[in-house]
């Protein structure tokens, strides 16, 4: 290459890529079927379609945004934005599977419970809080009405 336009990091491989024909983008589809496209003109990388790559096993709505949070047995959790059906964070975890999760009443951040019985609270696609204390499955998450957990 003679340079080097943008550095793009995938979850997992790219198993095609197609370019366009003036040479300017690039299609990538990597392994677990996410689609970005890479924009020679602009230096910019989108993301234009993840998904989860394992069945998706809870949804649940944020009941102050217009927000979806999702888990999955490929171990992650994803927030997706109702409006433009685009995903807005991940939160992944190796070694362990998310069971459940619900949404705080009112703040829009998320807990939820793991296979190996960690809890954690998540707002804006970070972890803020982690409780490995539990000794197993986490079945069940919530936050009271007054949105204590």
């Amino acid at each position: 290459f003679k340079e080097v336009i943008l550095n793009v990091e995938h979850e997992s491989a790219v198993k095609h890529c197609l370019i366009s024909s003036d040479g300017l983008k690039l299609l990538a589809v990597t392994e677990t079927d996410s689609v970005g496209i890479l924009d020679a003109t602009t230096k910019s990388y989108s993301t234009i379609l993840r998904s989860h790559s394992k069945k998706v096993t809870v949804a649940a709505v944020d009941p102050c945004r217009r927000q979806l949070a999702t888990i999955s047995q490929d171990s992650s959790l994803r927030v997706w934005d109702l409006d433009t059906c685009s995903q807005i964070s991940e939160v992944f975890s190796a070694g362990e599977v998310p069971t459940t999760l619900a949404y705080h009443p009112y703040k829009g951040s998320i807990v939820a419970g793991y296979s190996k019985g960690t809890v954690r609270v998540i707002e804006s696609g970070d972890v803020t809080e982690e409780h490995l204390d539990l000794a197993s499955f986490v079945t069940s998450t919530t936050f009271l009405p007054n949105g204590e957990h």
